[in-house]
């Protein structure tokens, strides 16, 4: 009976299964499969994009971060408590906000007895209104990661580096990114479709998304889940849903993009899920006792499996199909070991540049030569035994006639040569490292093994090409002679550095040998005429003149010697002098550029037409400026003591515009100029004025003849009368008389 009824079964249903499984296949599976397949490889490729952009944000923010920890941080905290080096500080935040669409703002947490924040807008205190992720939700055993802070209704998501962490005292300095989550969930909407949804996961919790959140779409979102699997797609009901993983340092990110699949299949889909059922129905006895037996027969065979292939949690991702769990294990394998490989190749390159640079500060100096060529070796350097080089790559003048304003700014402009170099390096050469970059400069060692003059021409030829063209700008290229000896890469690199500032400063892409020893320093004509000249148009407030002066005093510079050290070495000279000058006039060195500050910028935007601009701008008029209003108030005091002198003295016959000019060590244009600014009138009718009214006074109160008052006042008789006439109209006698006997 029970075969009778099986066979039955199988008769009826067979042919409704076959009918039914035609139309899945020949009409609502391709249409359904080619729409899943095309949004899973679209989205796979836009998610790709997408962390590649973020990686490259990572990177960038990673380097920012390490040059201005090494340009600033070195000497914390006192370093943050100098002006210039807080406001270098937040331009330089500035500019790293406005890299990236994808950065919110940027801002230097600074934790310790009274913490407080910097960026691009000053420093600040923490406030209701203006609140940051306290250092309890930083891991502090990590150099980089991602957090997500929630402040009220909104999740923020930050990169986070540790610049500074001092164990002693818990005092410490992170470098906070915020990410503009909004436009984050934007570059999700690449590939557009109608009712579509895109979401990033972080660890499972949606921290950004666009497009309508609907009931059915948030359900479909739960079904989500974490996977160590880098790109993963499924079906939720009418809903296509592809992912894609990937870790970021601390954290896992899933990208999820969930679109509706046409209602043009849902006809055909109706009609063939309900045949099925039908079927399905009918022989469901029959499967559940085949299955039912069979799986009784071959359970000693899947336990075995099970077990050698992780355990029950594993088996049961791919419950229906053994060969698909097999498969994705293997995939998983594969994945697995080529991260480990990029992993360890990183590593590596690490490693090497590390030893180098120990080298170079003398941290290995004890070891001896058989001894550091082992210890090269174990870290990956294997052809150190035939030697090495060192370049320097050295960026100067620009390619095109363009403001320094112009100019990729100087952050990124390091960022792109240690690129371009590194790039270039790893094409031409076996085994390399950059090592110590410092601005505008990249430094490279190349151990020499089957380095040739070709091989080395082509990488010169390559790098004046590619920086020509990326950065606009020319550059130097010193390379040192080939040596043996590792303890002498100190010496060699202290030498590359100071020989690579011999170059001549024209718009040329140039090459020079470094030898062993350093180029010898040419004695110059220092043209001090144009520095007296300088100083004098500041005594004398002739501010128009200052610019055409520094022109003449850089014309001068170029046309004795042409070379950047030279020249670099007379604008030291001459900021020295002047700073002296301004010191002795009471204005303070820290309320101007710094000598390294105005070299670096010099340095950074190198251009012989734009040399005296730079100069002018940044070091001589603002040091005017702050010179005129510390002499101006200077000048105004000592006036005013002046007038008091004369008060008292004013009938002393010796005064004079030029003694007292003298005694002030001033020039006597400039003190009448002077005086009558701050007194109203000018030297000579303030000291007429006070004469004649005093002796105004003894005409009226005394019985003095009047050649003894004019001696009084320090006039001779004649030239008293004379004056006196001249001022009131009368002569002294007739003043005399008529206002005494007004008085009577």
């Amino acid at each position: 009976m029970k075969k009778k009824i099986m066979l039955i079964t199988i008769t009826f249903s067979i042919p409704i299964i076959i009918i039914s499984s035609i139309m899945i296949y020949l009409i609502q599976g391709p249409i359904k499969r080619e729409f899943l397949s095309e949004h899973s490889l679209k989205f796979s490729q836009q998610s790709q994009f997408i962390h590649a952009s973020l990686e490259q944000l990572e990177l960038y923010i990673a380097n920012w971060g390490a040059g201005l920890r090494d340009d600033h941080l070195i000497d914390y905290p006192r370093s943050l408590d100098n002006y210039q080096t807080v406001n270098s500080i937040s331009e330089r935040i500035f500019l790293l906000e406005n890299i990236s669409p994808l950065i919110e703002e940027a801002t230097l947490a600074v934790y310790n007895d009274s913490p407080y924040y910097l960026n691009a807008g000053g420093t600040w205190q923490q406030s209701l209104d203006h609140q940051l992720p306290s250092i309890d939700s930083f891991d502090l055993d990590r150099e980089f990661q991602w957090i997500t802070y929630q402040q009220l209704d909104r999740t923020k998501l930050y990169f986070v580096q540790t610049l500074f962490r001092n164990e002693a005292d818990g005092s410490s300095v992170f470098l906070l990114a915020e990410i503009n989550l909004q436009k984050t969930a934007l570059l999700l909407e690449a590939s557009q479709e109608n009712q579509s949804f895109q979401a990033y996961l972080i660890d499972g919790k949606s921290i950004a998304h666009s497009g309508q959140l609907t009931d059915d779409i948030s359900n479909a979102l739960s079904q989500v889940k974490l996977s160590e699997s880098s790109k993963d797609s499924f079906q939720y009901r009418d809903y296509s849903v592809a992912t894609s993983s990937y870790d970021y340092i601390n954290q896992q990110w899933t990208f999820v993009s969930i679109v509706p699949i046409s209602s043009l299949i849902q006809p055909i889909q109706s009609i063939s899920t309900f045949l099925l059922i039908s079927a399905f129905i009918l022989i469901i006895g029959t499967i559940f006792y085949s299955y039912y037996f069979s799986r009784k027969e071959y359970e000693p065979v899947y336990n075995l499996i099970r077990d050698i292939s992780g355990g029950a949690d594993e088996w049961e991702r791919f419950p229906n199909s053994t060969t698909d769990y097999l498969k994705q294990q293997w995939v998983d394998l594969q994945e697995e070991r080529q991260l480990l490989l990029s992993k360890s190749s990183d590593a590596e390159k690490r490693n090497k540049r590390n030893i180098i640079n120990r080298i170079i500060i003398g941290e290995l100096s004890y070891y001896s030569e058989h001894d550091l060529k082992n210890k090269m070796k174990e870290v990956g350097w294997s052809y150190i035994d035939q030697g090495y080089h060192l370049f320097s790559i050295h960026l100067t003048e620009t390619t095109e006639k363009c403001d320094s304003q112009n100019l990729i700014n100087n952050d990124l402009s390091d960022f792109i040569l240690n690129n371009v170099v590194n790039e270039l390096a790893e094409k031409h050469f076996i085994e390399y490292t950059t090592i110590r970059s410092t601005p505008n400069c990249v430094y490279l060692f190349v151990s020499s093994l089957e380095q040739t003059d070709a091989m080395t021409d082509l990488f010169i030829t390559d790098t004046y090409h590619y920086i020509n063209r990326i950065l606009k700008r020319y550059c130097t290229v010193v390379m040192s002679q080939r040596s043996l000896e590792l303890k002498t890469i100190p010496d060699r690199y202290q030498t590359l550095s100071h020989n690579r500032y011999f170059h001549e400063m024209k718009a040329a892409n140039q090459f020079m040998k470094s030898i062993n020893n350093r180029l010898p320093i040419v004695s110059t004509i220092y043209p001090s005429h144009y520095e007296r000249l300088i100083i004098d148009s500041m005594v004398n407030n002739n501010s128009s003149d200052l610019y055409v002066l520094t022109k003449q005093f850089i014309d001068t510079l170029i046309q004795q010697q042409n070379i950047q050290i030279y020249v670099i070495d007379s604008i030291k000279l001459l900021y020295n002098n002047i700073s002296f000058f301004l010191i002795e006039h009471g204005v303070r060195p820290n309320d101007y550029i710094s000598k390294e500050s105005l070299v670096m910028q010099i340095d950074s935007h190198f251009n012989v037409q734009h040399l005296a601009t730079q100069l002018h701008d940044s070091f001589i008029l603002p040091a005017y400026t702050l010179y005129a209003k510390k002499a101006d108030h200077s000048l105004k005091q000592e006036v005013m003591d002046l007038k008091a002198h004369l008060d008292k003295h004013f009938s002393d016959p010796d005064l004079s515009l030029d003694q007292s000019a003298e005694q002030l060590n001033i020039e006597p244009h400039l003190l009448s100029k002077n005086f009558k600014k701050f007194i109203g009138m000018n030297y000579v009718d303030y000291i007429t004025t006070l004469r004649i009214n005093h002796a105004k006074k003894l005409l009226i109160h005394s019985d003095l003849k009047i050649n003894s008052i004019a001696e009084t006042i320090g006039y001779n008789s004649s030239y008293f009368n004379r004056l006196f006439k001249r001022k009131l109209g009368l002569t002294p006698g007739q003043y005399r008389q008529e206002n005494q006997s007004n008085q009577n």
